[in-house]
């Protein structure tokens, strides 16, 4: 597939990766088991990202068949608006590839980020407690490893998988995940049902928070994290909001494309 993108493309959008803090302990961080999918081949979800109320660039995510041909590709693009390149540049592309319960099998992407280009490929899940990631910076090898949990997953498969949640999986859950060249935790829980409003529609929505945790080694600012699904079968990511450099950045979707039900 073709791409311009960045390993950090989705620290733009601030979906889940928007915090990162001091060391926490992963030992007690499971992820739970996942229920029924909610999704299927051809989902298309697209979004405005807000910054401060001024529209920073857009985000799309799309669903598609994978390999074999019950699993699931997962892509996303996010680009910024020409008038926001002073404050941040991507324009970005990334996959991620699920098995048909939305186990990672690898994650990869490729592009520029306040014009320079970068692009990562790893294969999941971490082989003897290591990840071997394998990355460049305009066009030159910049491959580096990092010790992670058994149950990493990368940034796409996380949202993906946090769809799946079963009702009681919902009040409390704990995921590590691999962002850029960092290893978090993301802890979170129910915080409740609310009225949503977006440009795609109106809806009733399950609102997860949560706080990101840096655990390989960097000490960092800990910030929240917000994440609402609409309260129904599709579980669809409807809204988000985030930080980006000290500053909140919102997520809105602005059209939801359903898939293709299977039986």
């Amino acid at each position: 597939m073709s791409r311009r993108s960045a390993s950090a493309w989705f620290a733009l959008a601030a979906l889940l990766a928007s915090g990162l803090a001091d060391a926490d302990p992963a030992s007690d961080c499971h992820p739970p088991a996942l229920g029924h999918v909610p999704f299927s081949y051809g989902e298309k979800i697209e979004y405005d990202i807000d910054l401060l109320g001024a529209r920073l660039g857009s985000l799309v995510l799309s669903v598609h068949p994978g390999h074999p041909p019950d699993a699931f590709s997962i892509t996303g693009r996010a680009q910024t608006d020409s008038l926001a390149g002073d404050f941040y540049s991507v324009d970005a592309v990334a996959e991620s590839r699920l098995g048909r319960t939305l186990e990672d099998h690898s994650f990869e992407d490729d592009g520029a980020e306040q014009g320079v280009h970068l692009s990562t490929q790893v294969k999941l899940p971490p082989r003897r407690g290591t990840l071997n990631v394998n990355s460049t910076r305009e066009g030159k090898p910049a491959d580096f490893s990092i010790e992670a949990p058994q149950d990493t997953v990368d940034l796409l498969a996380v949202l993906y998988q946090l769809r799946a949640l079963p009702p009681e999986a919902e009040t409390s859950f704990c995921f590590p995940v691999l962002v850029g060249r960092h290893l978090m935790l993301l802890r979170g829980s129910l915080a409740g049902h609310q009225w949503v409003k977006t440009p795609g529609g109106d809806y009733q929505a399950i609102h997860l928070s949560g706080t990101a945790t840096r655990i390989d080694g960097t000490p960092s600012p800990a910030r929240e994290v917000h994440l609402w699904l609409s309260d129904d079968a599709d579980r669809i990511p409807v809204m988000a909001i985030g930080l980006v450099q000290g500053k909140p950045l919102s997520i809105r979707m602005m059209r939801y494309t359903p898939g293709i039900r299977r039986r």
